[in-house]
């Protein structure tokens, strides 16, 4: 998260703050490709950070008649930081 942050700020200082005339290059455009790729960034940072598990156990029953039981259960995480 932070990285993205810190690309949005830094395309936010090319396009309002640096006033120069770079020859082939437009520091207003490159300043907005910098501050989308930090967007994005910080978008994939927010819904990336989920794992998701399956665990499967096998309970035995006490009781000789009955049947074993096979339990499955998906365990999502989101990790917050």
């Amino acid at each position: 998260m932070g990285t993205g942050i810190f690309l949005v700020a830094f395309g936010a200082f090319l396009i309002f703050a640096v006033v120069d005339n770079v020859r082939n290059l437009n520091l207003d455009a490159a300043g907005f490709i910098v501050m989308l790729s930090g967007v994005a960034q910080m978008v994939n940072a927010k819904l990336g950070d989920k794992t998701e598990k399956t665990v499967t156990h096998h309970e035995e029953s006490a009781d000789p008649d009955a049947p074993d039981r096979e339990v499955t259960e998906t365990v999502e995480e989101r990790h917050t930081d």
